[in-house]
C-alpha cells in the first residue's frame, strides 16, 4: 500500500513541475487518494496514463467500467460513498481555486516560514497596479507618494506624550526587504480610529496589509492601512465553521423577514 502511495505521489509532483496541476487540486486529489481502498488505488494507476492521472476521471470511468464478469468496478453506491466522504474537499477546492495565488502564498509561509513560488506583488498587481516593492518604497525620495503590500512583523500601539494624541507604528516586509510604518491621528483625522473600524479591528503581527502614504526619512507616513483577508480552507473544520455561519445567517435572515411581514399586517 505505501508502495501505491508514493508512486501516485511521485506523479503528482511531476505534475506540479511542469505546471499541469494547481496546488488546491493536489490537495483534493490527495485527500480523494486516501479515501481508496488499496484495490481502486491499483485500477487508479494502471489507469492514469489514459487520462493524464486526473484521478476525477480515472474514477468516473471505473464506475462505468465492467470487469470480466461483467459487473461494475466500482458500484452504484460506493461511488456515492465516496461522493459523499470527498464532498468537504471538493468544497475546499472549489474555494481555495478562487484565490490560488494567495493560498499558495499561505500555505507556503504556514508549512516553510516563507513563500518561495510567489510573491505578494504578484498576488495584488493586478487590482492594483501603482503597487511597488518595499525595495522600491526605501528607493524614493522624500514625500513621494507610495502604495505597497506586505506582512506585518511587529506594531505598537501608543499615544503621544504631548499631543495624546493615538499612533500604530509597524515594521512590515516583502521579499525585497522592510521598513517602518506610522499611522498618526491628526486635528482632523482620527486615522487609528478609522483603521479600526474599517478593518474591524487592528492590525497585528502576521497580517498582510496594504499601505498608502508618503516617504518620510527612513519611514513611511501611512494615510490608509488596510489588512488583506487570507480566506484559505486548509482543514474540513473551517469548511463547518462556514457552514455553521451561513445557517446561522440564512436563519438569522429568514427571522427579520417574519418580523418585517408581521408589522406589516393591518389588524
Amino acid at each position: 500500500m505505501m508502495n501505491l502511495q508514493r508512486k501516485y505521489w511521485g506523479i503528482k509532483q511531476l505534475q506540479i513541475f511542469d505546471m499541469l496541476i494547481s496546488r488546491p487540486k493536489l490537495v483534493y486529489e490527495a485527500q480523494l487518494f486516501n479515501l481508496l481502498t488499496t484495490k481502486e488505488k491499483r485500477m487508479v494507476l494502471e489507469l492514469g496514463s489514459q487520462f493524464n492521472f486526473d484521478l476525477v476521471k480515472c474514477l468516473r470511468h471505473l464506475k462505468t467500467a465492467k470487469d470480466e464478469k461483467g459487473k461494475p468496478i466500482i458500484k452504484d453506491s460506493r461511488y456515492e460513498t465516496l461522493k459523499r466522504y470527498e464532498a468537504p474537499y471538493k468544497k475546499m477546492l472549489d474555494f481555495n481555486s478562487k484565490h490560488e495565488g494567495l493560498g499558495k502564498y499561505y500555505m507556503e509561509r504556514s508549512l516553510l516560514g516563507y513563500a518561495y513560488s510567489i510573491n505578494l506583488i504578484d498576488i495584488y498587481k493586478d487590482v492594483a497596479p501603482d503597487i511597488i516593492t518595499i525595495e522600491e518604497v526605501n528607493g524614493c525620495l522624500e514625500k513621494e507618494r507610495v502604495h505597497f503590500v506586505g506582512e506585518v512583523l511587529n506594531v505598537i500601539s501608543r499615544k503621544g506624550k504631548e499631543s495624546g494624541r493615538k499612533y500604530l507604528k509597524a515594521e512590515i516586509q516583502d521579499h525585497t526587504g522592510a521598513c517602518s510604518v506610522l499611522l498618526c491621528d491628526t486635528d482632523k483625522v482620527w486615522k487609528v480610529q478609522e483603521h479600526h473600524e474599517e478593518n474591524a479591528g487592528t492590525m497585528k503581527e502576521g497580517d498582510i496589509v496594504s499601505v498608502r502614504g508618503s516617504k518620510g526619512e527612513n519611514i513611511i507616513f501611512a494615510e490608509k492601512i488596510g489588512i488583506q483577508p487570507i480566506e484559505i480552507f486548509d482543514k474540513i473544520s473551517k469548511i463547518k465553521n462556514m457552514e455553521k455561519l451561513e445557517e446561522e445567517a440564512a436563519i438569522k435572515k429568514s427571522e427579520e423577514i417574519i418580523c418585517q411581514t408581521n408589522k406589516n399586517i393591518v389588524v
